[in-house]
């Protein structure tokens, strides 16, 4: 068993939480409880730590929100529009936070890369420098 100091140990590991872990919050509708454990379910193990679970609570109800008024907004509502609009926007940050959308992978701050980038700045030196 490795050595730590008085310091290391005094500080908690931050808890990640497993599949096996993962439950709906119960005071969530029944259908943004779906959506959740949908969700969840879909991320590979370990994707979600602890305090993602609050944002991807949020995304649940947000999509749920944005799915039922789209299916009753009225043609030229311009109220109804707007807010589809804004869930929308929130929908699609939520989702890039958590790294659930296709861009996630590539945006600087929500991308975490699999292993260290090499420097690749020797293969741009000059060999008179």
């Amino acid at each position: 068993m490795p050595r730590r100091s008085s310091a290391a140990l005094a500080v908690p590991p931050l808890p990640v939480a497993s599949r096996s872990q993962l439950s709906a919050p119960g005071h969530l509708p029944q259908d943004a409880a779906a959506l959740w454990l949908h969700l969840a379910a879909g991320a590979p193990g370990g994707h979600f730590g602890r305090c993602d679970l609050v944002l991807l609570e949020t995304l649940a109800v947000c999509l749920v929100r944005l799915r039922a008024l789209h299916a009753g907004v009225a043609v030229g509502d311009t109220g109804a529009l707007d807010e589809l609009q804004r869930l929308a926007l929130v929908a699609g940050t939520l989702a890039s936070k958590l790294r659930l959308s296709a861009s996630a992978s590539s945006r600087i701050d929500t991308a975490r890369p699999a292993h260290p980038q090499p420097d690749i700045s020797v293969l741009f030196r000059r060999d008179s420098e």
